[in-house]
């Protein structure tokens, strides 16, 4: 199986901040013409900003898919290279809030290691797990997303800890592609936003 690999831009701001980032009015009408999406998805605190790995949610709140996110590449102004070389069948939870076993997600994780993923990645990520069970974190998502040529625009409003988060992503096969959108479409006040992956978010949410 080929996995697919993109480059991903992303900043998290609060909600009580909402002109910490504006868009451009293109960007804003095709995001306002986009479905929205709600899901739920519970994120492990892996302790590590180069995994991501998460339960994520479907309309079934007691059926999930195990994916796993594995870092590459990272460039100096924010874009980093990610693969999802994990995506499970869609696996049923005990209950929504206690999540998938241990041992369940460690079988599934080891079943993928002569695949799509290198074998010192899942040894890493399963003996976290069977040292001490991560933390698992509830994030409920209203995503909008979209195309504009050559990239991928999401606008998510999330929830986490009792606080709300707006996250903007663009995604694209080359860097360059999503350099030159944020020149032409994003302007955003540093001093406001957090910048840097959902692992990164996770962790630093994690200890707040």
């Amino acid at each position: 199986m080929r996995v697919k690999i993109l480059w991903e831009w992303r900043i998290f701001f609060k909600k009580l901040q909402p002109n910490a980032v504006q868009l451009s009015e293109s960007c804003i009408a095709l995001l306002s013409k986009s479905p929205l999406e709600t899901r739920t998805d519970y994120y492990y605190n892996l302790t590590r900003a180069k995994f991501g790995l998460k339960e994520r949610g479907t309309s079934a709140k007691n059926k999930v898919r195990l994916e796993l996110k594995v870092l590459h590449q990272q460039k100096e102004w924010g874009a980093q290279l990610w693969s999802k070389p994990i995506k499970s069948d869609y696996l049923e939870l005990p209950t929504e809030h206690i999540g998938l076993p241990p041992t369940q997600i460690i079988e599934i994780l080891t079943s993928y290691s002569s695949s799509s993923i290198k074998k010192d990645i899942i040894n890493e990520i399963t003996t976290i797990f069977k040292e001490n069970t991560p933390k698992r974190m509830k994030i409920e998502k209203a995503r909008l997303q979209t195309e504009l040529k050559s990239v991928e625009i999401e606008q998510t409003e999330i929830s986490i800890n009792s606080q709300q988060f707006f996250t903007i992503c663009i995604e694209s096969s080359h860097a360059q592609n999503i350099s030159k959108f944020i020149r032409n479409h994003i302007q955003y006040n540093s001093a406001e936003v957090f910048p840097g992956s959902y692992p990164e978010f996770i962790i630093t949410m994690g200890s707040s």
